[in-house]
């Protein structure tokens, strides 16, 4: 799917650094799918947490004493 976006130059090409690509596109590709990736993840780690099926080996006072 193709999409016309108006992003300021300079954060295009911090983000073309940081995801090292060379085109504008495949940067804002790169970076929405690893974006999406730890929205999955992080959802996944809720959803995990609050169906009380972890096992956690510290109690709440051993591990803030760490």
């Amino acid at each position: 799917m193709k999409i016309t976006i108006d992003l300021p130059a300079k954060r295009i090409e911090k983000l073309c650094r940081l995801t090292e690509r060379k085109k504008e596109s495949s940067a804002v590709s790169a970076a929405l799918n690893e974006f999406v990736r730890q929205q999955e993840r992080r959802n996944k780690t809720i959803e995990h947490a609050l169906s009380g099926k972890t096992n956690y080996r510290r109690s709440n006072e051993e591990t803030t004493a760490v």
